[in-house]
């Protein structure tokens, strides 16, 4: 199934999973707690300034779409939890890492490592990438790097309306062009190269000499 999350339930979204592993003994959370979490000046890009009729009207939607729900606290006041691994089918460490895509947008896949282990420790890279590749195979998330691309690979999260999907796209980093790629000294050239440069300097020593030129 696909989801096609706006701008606000998406920073929503990946705020419940990320507290619901960065302080379980908290959750689930008030809508207080939402709104703070949304608006918190680390781990988030771009910043948002949202009130309580933002979240709640993001929460109804996430509700709408199976991904949230409600839950009655030890007060009166009503809490609320994710249900990202049970509607995606997906384990924990796939949902921090979609959680980070959601919260803070394209990121490399050294990026996420770090990142998603503050929720569910992600020991190297190599396990990073099997957890994209599930992800990918699932359509959660896309590569935005070129495919032969091995170190510093962007990823994107694929919960975007189709109409935000081009400036997605646009964050891609583009492949150099052929012409203007650096290629290998052919064998022989770098000695041509040196004999040259030895040349080069030779005259200009010789002219600055011949013009009185202190060097």
């Amino acid at each position: 199934m696909s989801y096609q999350l706006e701008r606000v339930e998406r920073r929503v979204l990946g705020v419940l999973v990320e507290k619901g592993y960065t302080t379980p003994d908290q959750y689930p959370i008030s809508l207080n707690a939402i709104v703070n979490g949304c608006n918190q000046k680390s781990c988030r890009d771009p910043l948002m300034s949202l009130d309580e009729v933002d979240v709640s009207d993001a929460i109804d939607a996430l509700r709408e779409e199976g991904l949230a729900i409600t839950a009655m606290g030890s007060g009166r006041v009503d809490k609320y939890r994710h249900c990202v691994p049970d509607m995606l089918e997906i384990n924990a460490r796939e949902a921090a890492t979609l959680a980070e895509l959601l919260l803070r947008g394209p990121q490399t896949d050294g990026e996420l490592r770090q990142r998603a282990s503050r929720m569910v420790q992600i020991n190297d890279l190599t396990l990073m990438h099997e957890l994209l590749d599930g992800l990918q195979e699932k359509s959660f998330v896309k590569r935005l790097s070129p495919p032969g691309q091995k170190r510093g690979a962007r990823f994107a999260h694929m919960l975007y309306p189709e109409r935000e999907q081009p400036h997605v796209d646009a964050d891609a980093p583009a492949a150099a062009p052929a012409s203007r790629r650096a290629a290998a000294p052919a064998p022989g050239e770098l000695e041509e190269l040196r004999a040259t440069i030895a040349a080069l300097t030779h005259r200009i020593v010789a002219l600055e000499r011949a013009s009185g030129i202190e060097t």
